[in-house]
């Protein structure tokens, strides 16, 4: 009896043994989950940063171009007049007339087929 007894705290030791191990494996695989975890979260605020920063970048230069077309306003229309070309009639987006130097400000590629 004495016998079976050893052999089967034996066979909890190596159990436990077995366990503490497991145990020890998935704390491992916990903290570097953990670590990696950490680093995409800074990579995902560093490039959200620069995502904004390009966006803002963007829209700038949007308003700038569209300062430029304002301002230009129907000189296309004068060099045609000068050129001898005849000068070109409005024409309609969703049935509104808009003015020659404008096209560069339909709104979608679906507006111009």
């Amino acid at each position: 009896a004495l016998r079976a007894a050893e052999d089967a705290v034996a066979e909890a030791k190596r159990a436990a043994a077995e366990l503490r191990a497991a145990e020890v494996d998935l704390q491992h695989q916990v903290d570097d989950y953990g670590r990696v975890l950490k680093e995409n979260k800074a990579k995902l605020q560093h490039w959200t940063k620069e995502l904004a920063k390009l966006r803002a970048e963007h829209r700038k230069e949007a308003r700038s171009y569209a300062d430029v077309l304002r301002a230009r306003g129907d000189d296309d229309d004068d060099d045609d007049r000068r050129s001898g070309r005849p000068r070109p009639e409005r024409w309609s987006v969703w049935g509104r007339p808009v003015r020659r130097s404008r096209r560069a400000q339909v709104p979608d590629a679906q507006a111009r087929r």
